[in-house]
């Protein structure tokens, strides 16, 4: 079976934003190799440590 994002490597993940919900009803997860995954996680990880850099400056200006 081929990876649901790129569609030419072979899945080696299987991968849900609800885990859970894959888990208990069986849907919400899609298969993906393992170079689109790590783009995923490298986009989620942008994702926080912008939230991360917002929340510590507004912590600074709410400490004045």
């Amino acid at each position: 079976m081929k990876c649901e994002d790129c569609k030419e490597r072979e899945y080696k993940v299987t991968f849900s934003y609800e885990p859970m919900s894959a888990l208990i009803r069986g849907y919400g997860s899609i298969k993906l190799c393992r170079r689109c995954y790590i783009k995923r996680i490298e986009k989620e990880l942008k994702k926080i440590n912008e939230n991360l850099i917002e929340q510590k400056r507004l912590l600074v200006i709410e400490e004045r």
